[in-house]
């Protein structure tokens, strides 16, 4: 098996598999603010660089299942499916704290609106927090993160946003 691209009517290969690839269909694929492929799996996010190496597991990442990547500053945010999101930038992998309640740990899409707000959808309702407060806390864990919860109070009739596909936002 191979991760490559269609141009002018021809495949162009970007990187094989290896023989022992796990067995999961890819969620989201990515070109990483590091040159690497990124594939967001359900047993784990992977990344090669194209031509040189094979598909190996981000360390921190093996066994989550990813749903979806975003890229944005050089930040790769990851949303998985039961275990929250987390945000990987220069080779360091954070894990922002859930919400209150946990509904952050089904994390199925990112958007930054123009008004510089970060937007997460979840199986519970949608969460906003600045942009600008997240990238404080990549630059230091010990800052705080105050998200702002949308749900049935807010008039969301169904609170449930399900991710698994690309784009997972219009």
């Amino acid at each position: 098996d191979v991760v490559g691209f269609i141009k002018d009517s021809s495949f162009v290969v970007l990187a094989k598999t290896p023989d022992d690839f796990p067995d999961s269909r890819i969620e989201d694929i990515l070109m990483g603010p590091d040159n690497r492929i990124w594939i967001a799996k359900c047993n784990g996010v992977m990344s090669c660089t194209p031509g040189k190496d094979k598909f190996r597991f981000i360390p921190g990442l093996e066994g989550v299942c990813a749903r979806v990547l975003f890229k944005d500053q050089g930040n790769i945010f990851i949303g998985t499916y039961g275990n929250g999101y987390f945000i990987w930038k220069n080779g360091k992998l954070m894990k922002p704290p859930l919400d209150r309640n946990k509904f952050l740990s089904h994390a199925h899409s990112f958007l930054i609106d123009k008004n510089n707000y970060l937007w997460m959808s979840t199986n519970k309702g949608l969460f906003r927090v600045p942009y600008q407060k997240v990238l404080s806390y990549i630059q230091d864990t010990t800052n705080t993160l105050q998200y702002e919860y949308f749900g049935d109070d807010d008039g969301i009739l169904n609170t449930e946003f399900n991710g698994g596909c690309t784009p997972s936002v219009v």
